[in-house]
């Protein structure tokens, strides 16, 4: 039984075509990889792949399509045959380094049949663009996606397209994940996509224009009530854009994890400090922050750990400093990570400079206890049941036992 299936059209399409065409494959085949690598020496019609494509979207039980060429452009005419049959079920495309040749009426033609998917569930374009004696562009096939009411994840990288058309993406109804890498965006189609009612996972990287517009990004995302992930990544955000990112999550009541990595944010301790005494809602932060000043670090430790002592909501917590010794993260916050967590019952992870740095005994172990979900009991009046529970779920654990009886005497004659 044939279930997936590799054409190097470099061997020839004649030996495609007869495989295509046979009954195993026909009744079989679910995922098929379509690659062109060479120099151009090989030389494949449009009209040779306008079929092979047409035949691939007509397999009744084909789900999956990987398309990999280069130095070879791919008529739009193939691209909508794999996609236009009436009763196709493909769920899963990806493109790679494709250039989509043809007049703006073919390109037209690719939209509207990714318009009328009835199964589309994942798109994918990496480097991908218009080959250059066309002057049809890709915006069209990609607004077509919002229109796709199975479309649940799209990625686009180092692709040719308008801001415009990544915005069109925002207005999807049902699309989940987003993920931007090396894109061109603007204010306007920013705010389109952060403003989206759908989507759940949200990534930007290598997108430093980020910065203009971040303003947008604050003011659709303080009210967002969908988006659960948000991770930008080497987009170099700076200081003025680590406040406005503060700001908006502090007022998000949604957002379970944010990830922002390579930042240029010298002073962050006191925007996050008033974000995270507002917001309980946030799971995950994870900071990564280049070109660290020393004599602020400390200043930092203190203001976060200010801010988590109140904070109710957290559980994951990742620093990482580029520029600071791990001698210094240490100095700069044993002293006020451990003051906070002693008041601090729902953290359950710290990651400095990548989980490299362990701060002391003590708050590894207040940290194991915040993970049993229990420690609240310690300090409260408790039924007697609940507190035994807890010490019959960690029994084999004599650092939590000892503990639980330090904080709780009158267990011993329970």
């Amino acid at each position: 039984m044939v279930k997936s299936l590799l054409f190097d059209l470099e061997k020839g399409t004649g030996p495609v075509l007869e495989l295509l065409r046979s009954d195993e494959v026909i009744q079989t085949v679910e995922y098929i990889r379509v690659e062109y690598w060479g120099d151009g020496n090989v030389l494949v019609s449009d009209d040779e792949l306008i079929v092979i494509f047409g035949i691939i979207g007509s397999l009744p039980r084909i789900r999956e399509l990987r398309i990999e060429f280069d130095e070879l452009p791919l008529p739009a005419q193939a691209l909508r045959n794999a996609m236009a049959h009436p009763y196709s079920r493909i769920r899963y495309i990806a493109l790679e380094d494709v250039r989509l040749s043809g007049s703006l009426a073919d390109f037209e033609d690719v939209a509207d049949a990714v318009r009328r998917s009835a199964s589309l569930k994942t798109f994918r374009m990496y480097r991908c663009g218009p080959s250059p004696e066309t002057r049809a562009t890709l915006d069209p096939i990609i607004t077509a996606l919002s229109d796709i009411p199975t479309l649940k994840d799209v990625t686009l990288s180092t692709t040719h397209l308008s801001p415009e058309a990544l915005g069109a993406l925002g207005r999807s109804k049902s699309l989940e994940t987003v993920s931007l890498d090396h894109m061109t965006i603007s204010a306007l189609p920013l705010a389109e996509l952060c403003q989206s009612q759908s989507i759940k996972d949200l990534k930007f990287w290598g997108m430093p224009e980020i910065n203009d517009d971040i303003s947008s990004m604050e003011s659709a995302l303080a009210i967002n009530n969908s988006l659960k992930m948000l991770r930008v990544r080497y987009c170099h955000l700076n200081q003025n854009s680590g406040v406005h990112i503060a700001r908006m999550i502090a007022a998000n009541k949604t957002l379970e994890s944010i990830t922002l990595e390579n930042m240029n944010w010298r002073n962050f301790g006191g925007p996050i400090q008033k974000a995270l005494e507002m917001n309980n809602t946030l799971r995950s932060l994870s900071l990564s922050i280049d070109s660290k000043d020393l004599q602020n670090i400390s200043n930092d430790a203190q203001q976060i750990a200010l801010g988590l002592e109140v904070n109710i909501g957290l559980q994951r917590l990742r620093l990482l400093f580029r520029d600071v010794s791990l001698n210094d993260i240490q100095k700069a916050f044993l002293g006020p990570i451990t003051g906070m967590l002693r008041k601090n019952y729902t953290l359950e992870s710290l990651y400095l400079n990548n989980g490299t740095l362990a701060l002391s005994p003590e708050v590894d172990f207040l940290l194991k206890l915040n993970r049993t979900g229990k420690r609240h009991l310690l300090y409260k009046h408790a039924p007697n049941g609940e507190l035994m529970d807890m010490l019959a779920a960690y029994s084999g654990d004599p650092s939590i036992t000892h503990y639980a009886l330090t904080m709780n005497p009158a267990l011993f004659h329970v």
